[in-house]
């Protein structure tokens, strides 16, 4: 199997991106049920818990991006 470095960096990156969007679509979850559904206003522990659980993919996708960035960078310093 041939692991490349760039790619790793790249789904770090992306991986980042869709955690930040799931958690942007579940903070905002009360306003668009609101508005299609009548019912309670206000964060319940399933929207705080979906909250958590993607700031926190995001922030480990993030520093596996950085990781991996400077790892390529050494990487490539040494090989100079």
């Amino acid at each position: 199997m041939n692991i490349k470095l760039e790619e790793v960096q790249h789904f770090g990156l992306v991986s980042m991106f869709i955690g930040l969007g799931i958690f942007v679509f579940t903070a905002s979850w009360d306003g668009v049920a609101g508005i299609h559904i009548n019912h309670n206003q206000g964060y319940g522990w399933m929207q705080v818990l979906g909250m958590a659980s993607s700031g926190m993919y995001s922030l480990w996708a993030y520093s596996i991006h950085l990781k991996w960035k400077e790892y390529r960078k050494h990487i490539h310093s040494c090989k100079k």
